[in-house]
């Protein structure tokens, strides 16, 4: 694998004023990290939100290398040959061990409904099939300089790249009968996240850490309604995410590496369309009913 310069390494991370909210559709709500979001057409397109336009950032990654290259008479033809051989840019991996939902009828006879479901208590690797494993397609992915400017020693590539985030969860907002309506009330849950800045050895197939950063996204919230349900008022009970504001090679872990793992073998990649199909498989949830509702609060409802 490549050598790097200890004292080159930058990584950056930069919120963009995180607000934990929910944001309602014509039949799902959607977990945001920023408000203002096109629901409507975010809605009509489908589950997978990853790398779409409609999409906003709540959070953009940097993150700078410099490669030792050993120097060859002709400069060019080694710039060619290390592109040639090597692909860089962010793998991330995520786990979200459950979601824990509660949907209430207006009144205490209509009971309640509580929805728990299970998924992999381990980090998969966050990716679509556009560009799996990485989080961006090459064109944009990444870029390389020749950076070398002493006559002796090895070469110098600096590498950047730039990747931007902001996990989405879409579920149904209310569920039941046309004659039973049960109404989201209470929505937690936590995703954990490790991005990692990585190489990618085009002919060995393998994948290397050069620096990473962990970050964790809790939702609790509580909801209620005005004016017959036109109104909904959303109680953020988890308060705001405390993103970092960078990374190093010093937090390149276990679960990275095996996160990197994962991604040199193709598998488990999770896309959003999988994830989705998780959320709505009975095997993976279960679903309490009753009635009435013992902890109906009248203000849920008016």
């Amino acid at each position: 694998m490549l050598d790097f310069d200890d004292n080159a390494h930058k990584f950056q991370v930069t919120p963009q004023s995180p607000q934990l909210a929910l944001e309602f559709g014509a039949t799902l709500f959607f977990t945001s990290l920023t408000t203002g979001m096109p629901i409507n057409e975010l809605e009509a397109a489908g589950t997978s939100k990853f790398n779409s336009f409609l999409v906003f950032p709540a959070l953009s990654f940097h993150a700078e290398a410099i490669a030792l290259v050993p120097r060859v008479p002709n400069a060019a033809a080694a710039e060619v040959q290390f592109r040639r051989k090597f692909e860089f840019g962010f793998v991330q991996g995520t786990t979200l061990p459950s979601v824990h939902l509660e949907y209430w009828g207006k009144t205490r006879a209509d009971g309640r409904s509580i929805v728990h479901i299970s998924m992999p208590p381990t980090f998969e690797v966050d990716t679509d099939p556009s560009t799996q494993p990485w989080t961006r397609t090459a064109s944009s992915r990444f870029k390389v300089t020749n950076v070398t400017k002493h006559p002796s020693g090895p070469m110098r590539f600096k590498i950047e790249a730039d990747f931007a985030d902001h996990p989405m969860v879409m579920l149904p907002h209310t569920i039941g009968t046309p004659s039973l309506q049960r109404f989201i009330r209470w929505v937690r849950f936590t995703r954990d996240f490790r991005t990692i800045f990585c190489v990618l050895d085009k002919p060995a197939g393998s994948f290397d850490a050069i620096s990473a950063t962990q970050w964790r996204v809790p939702f609790d919230h509580l909801v209620s309604y005005t004016g017959g349900g036109s109104n909904r008022k959303v109680d953020n009970r988890a308060g705001s995410p405390n993103f970092p504001r960078g990374g190093s090679p010093s937090d390149v872990h276990g679960p990275e590496r095996d996160i990197l793992a994962m991604a040199g073998r193709g598998a488990p990649l999770v896309t959003a369309a999988v994830l989705d199909a998780r959320f709505k498989d009975p095997a993976r949830r279960t679903e309490t009913d009753e009635t009435p509702n013992a902890d109906f609060d009248p203000s849920f409802w008016a």
